[in-house]
C-alpha cells in the first residue's frame, strides 16, 4: 500500500493551480486568495517518494500505481485512486479548533437553470453553487463521500471555515478559510492550503 504524506511544497505553479480552480468558485475568489495566500503554506497530498518536481505537475495523473484494469466491451477500464480519505481526517483535526465549522464543497457542474433534485442541496453564495456541511455533525465517512460526490478528474474545491450568523459570501469566506483544498493530478488527490498556527503532519499509511 502507497504511503500517503502532506508535502510542503512551494512557487508560483501552486499559486497559479490554485487562482485557476477558484476561478469557477464564485466572483471575487480569485481576488480574495491572492490577498491571504501569504498567511498560509501549501501541501500537497501524495505518495511519499514523491519528487518536488512531479508534485508540480498538478494536471498530470498517474502519482499514485492505478488500479486494477479491465475490459468493457470496445473499451479498457483502469481504476483510479481517490484520496478524499486522506483530505478529511486533516479537515477535521483542523474543524475541532473552530467554534461553528463549516466544509463548503463547489459544484462543478450545475447551475440555477438546471432541473435536478440535487439543487435542492445546494447553496448558492454569490454566482457559485455549493454543499455546506457542519463540520462538528458530519461522520469522517459520511465527508468522505461527500468530498468525492463533488470532486471529478478536472476539478474539486473544498474549504473550511468558521461560520458565523452573516450571510456566506464569497469575500468573507475566503478571507477567513482556515483550510482551502482543490483536485489534483487528474482527480487522484489534493493540494491544500493551511492558514498558519494550525499542524499539519505525515498522514498515515
Amino acid at each position: 500500500m502507497t504511503k500517503v504524506v502532506s508535502h510542503q511544497i512551494h512557487g508560483g505553479e501552486v499559486i497559479a493551480h490554485f487562482l485557476s480552480t477558484l476561478e469557477t468558485g464564485g466572483e471575487g475568489a480569485q481576488e480574495h486568495f491572492i490577498g491571504v495566500a501569504d498567511q498560509g503554506d501549501f501541501f500537497a497530498l501524495g505518495p511519499e517518494d514523491a519528487t518536488q518536481d512531479r508534485l508540480k505537475q498538478f494536471h498530470t495523473g498517474g502519482l499514485f500505481p492505478h488500479g486494477t484494469a479491465y475490459e468493457r466491451g470496445k473499451y479498457r477500464i483502469v481504476e483510479v485512486p481517490y484520496h478524499a480519505d486522506m483530505l478529511v481526517p486533516i479537515v477535521r483535526k483542523h474543524a475541532r479548533n473552530l467554534r461553528h465549522p463549516m466544509v463548503l464543497l463547489h459544484e462543478p457542474y450545475l447551475t440555477e437553470k438546471d432541473k435536478t433534485p440535487t439543487l435542492l442541496e445546494l447553496t448558492k453564495i454569490d454566482n457559485a453553487l455549493y454543499k455546506v456541511l457542519p463540520a462538528s455533525q458530519a461522520r469522517s465517512r459520511d465527508l468522505v463521500t461527500e468530498i468525492h460526490r463533488f470532486t471529478v478528474s478536472w476539478h474539486a474545491l473544498v474549504l473550511l471555515i468558521e461560520h458565523d450568523e452573516e450571510p456566506l459570501r464569497i469575500r468573507r469566506i475566503v478571507d477567513s478559510a482556515k483550510l482551502v483544498a482543490v483536485g489534483a493530478y487528474k482527480g487522484e488527490s489534493y493540494v491544500y492550503w493551511l492558514r498558519r498556527n494550525t499542524e499539519s503532519k505525515i498522514l498515515p499509511s
